[in-house]
């Protein structure tokens, strides 16, 4: 593991029993992920993407190696929850109806900095909206109901970034917004990366989204990695037939 390198996939397999057989969602996957840096995880639906990205958050179980750098400080299963958060599809769904923005914020924090008074939390919870775009006294008391789409996403986001994760998973964090909306959330997401040194991994199909913020893509068809390269490598140079369908697809 290099000195940059906060998280490497070795080996990884994930299968599944159904009353047709044994389902192979993952086959042999190996991937490194360094600090600062986003990885692209692309294909055609049924590629195994989300599978790895729920495995990758500990939301699965797997055969293979998920390694962490010492510097991300992961002891037990508790380290590693609050050092890799995971940002799914629909915010609507993601975020409890029934509770506040300041409780759904501040929730991960009772529970990875319980030493915060109430004040304190608040506090926080206040900074990382901000952070987002996100302010004012009165979103404290709102529900997610109150808010567009947009805005939801930025809540979850805010909610990942509220325990000071070392890693975010973001699963096709812009598919459920319109054009706009995804630009504004790419270059929030680039902003976060630059002050903070946050890794992504970024699961999509949106190819214009993968190309502008990703620097390692890797493309994925049938559980396997079939491809993985610089952003530039892959949409300027695929080097597999499924690659360039994909791509092209995509792009044109």
């Amino acid at each position: 593991m290099s000195a940059k390198t906060i998280l490497q996939i070795k080996n990884l397999d994930i299968s599944f029993r159904t009353n047709a057989g044994v389902v192979h969602a993952i086959r042999g996957i190996n991937l490194d992920l360094q600090k600062g840096e986003t990885v692209a995880i692309v294909g055609e639906s049924g590629s195994g993407k989300t599978t790895l990205g729920m495995c990758l958050a500990d939301l699965t179980k797997y055969r293979g190696e998920i390694l962490t750098a010492k510097s991300v400080h992961i002891r037990n299963e508790k380290d590693f929850r609050k050092n890799v958060q995971i940002v799914f599809q629909d915010p609507y769904n993601s975020l409890n109806p029934r509770m506040t923005i300041e409780e759904i914020v501040g929730e991960g924090l009772a529970v990875h900095f319980p030493r915060l008074s109430g004040e304190e939390t608040t506090a926080k919870v206040k900074k990382v909206l901000t952070e987002v775009g996100l302010s004012g006294e009165e979103i404290l008391a709102k529900y997610p109901h109150e808010f567009s789409g947009g805005q939801r996403q930025r809540i979850a986001i805010a909610r990942a970034l509220a325990v000071e994760p070392k890693i975010m998973i973001l699963d096709e964090p812009t598919s459920a917004l319109d054009v706009t909306v995804q630009a504004e959330i790419i270059a929030l997401l680039k902003r976060i990366q630059n002050a903070t040194g946050i890794a992504y991994l970024f699961i999509s199909h949106d190819m214009r989204a993968v190309r502008e913020i990703s620097h390692e893509v890797a493309v994925m068809r049938r559980g396997r990695i079939v491809e993985q390269g610089t952003a530039d490598e892959i949409f300027n140079n695929p080097q597999t037939p499924y690659a360039r369908e994909l791509i092209g697809a995509a792009l044109n």
